[in-house]
């Protein structure tokens, strides 16, 4: 074998061997990480009060859309993973994207739905909405049929169907922890300070106290306040004075 050739064959098995070490080198580095973000998250979640979130009027009313495009396989599963999530004021909007396998048929048999009459108010465009179906033993879930459009377009169909200030989107082969959106709302629900602030003197007035706010902070510049956003400062907190008044 000709030097040059030896030697271009030893070049090429070093350089695969280090891209081999560094790609499996950052690999191992990321899981270390997501191991130690999930142990960092399993310990924060055993001193969240999830059964105080349960019980509060405070709790806010979340609704599941779940877009649906030939999904016979799995819808059924993804329906009643959303159903059975653990929260007090919860929808579920199936919004079957004019499916042509037997998405909509499986819903109708597994859940016992009928056809049913429905207001629709279009106030994001979307293609036409064929036919609501509900089962008065499941008040909280409705599925909607309509006209191919796209992911995009079922969303914008579920929004519309929304009576509650909060949703959230879950694909049909996504399924959801039982707690799911309690651990979500424990550190995501968004009350305004004025609000938090009136709730905190009304609670003094009714104990017979006087509180004093003395400082309000907020979370960390690791998660910013986006002023357009009011969602985005989810964490609040108050330092008082209370005194008899």
């Amino acid at each position: 074998m000709p030097p040059w050739l030896y030697n271009t064959i030893i070049f090429f098995n070093v350089v695969v061997l280090f891209y081999f070490l560094l790609g499996n080198g950052i690999y191992t580095y990321l899981l270390l990480l997501s191991l130690r973000s999930t142990w960092l998250q399993m310990h924060r979640r055993a001193y969240v009060d999830l059964d105080g979130l349960r019980k509060s009027p405070l709790a806010p009313p979340v609704t599941i859309i779940i877009p649906a495009w030939n999904e016979q396989d799995v819808i059924v599963d993804a329906v009643l993973s959303a159903l059975q999530v653990d929260y007090p004021k919860l929808q579920v909007i199936v919004v079957d994207d004019g499916s042509t396998d037997l998405t909509l048929e499986r819903l109708v048999r597994n859940f016992a739905l009928a056809e049913m009459d429905g207001a629709y108010r279009a106030t994001l465009p979307t293609l036409p909405v064929r036919a609501f179906y509900q089962n008065p033993e499941i008040p909280n879930l409705l599925v909607v049929s309509k006209e191919r459009g796209g992911k995009p377009d079922a969303l914008n169909t579920g929004i519309n169907l929304c009576r509650t200030p909060y949703f959230c989107n879950l694909d049909a082969d996504c399924l959801l922890e039982r707690d799911a959106l309690l651990v979500s709302c424990s550190c995501s629900y968004h009350l305004a300070a004025e609000e938090l602030t009136g709730l905190i003197q009304s609670a003094g007035r009714h104990a017979g106290r006087f509180v004093q706010i003395l400082y309000s902070g907020g979370q960390a510049p690791d998660h910013p306040v986006h002023p357009a956003i009011p969602e985005t400062r989810y964490l609040k907190a108050f330092f008082c004075r209370v005194t008899r008044e």
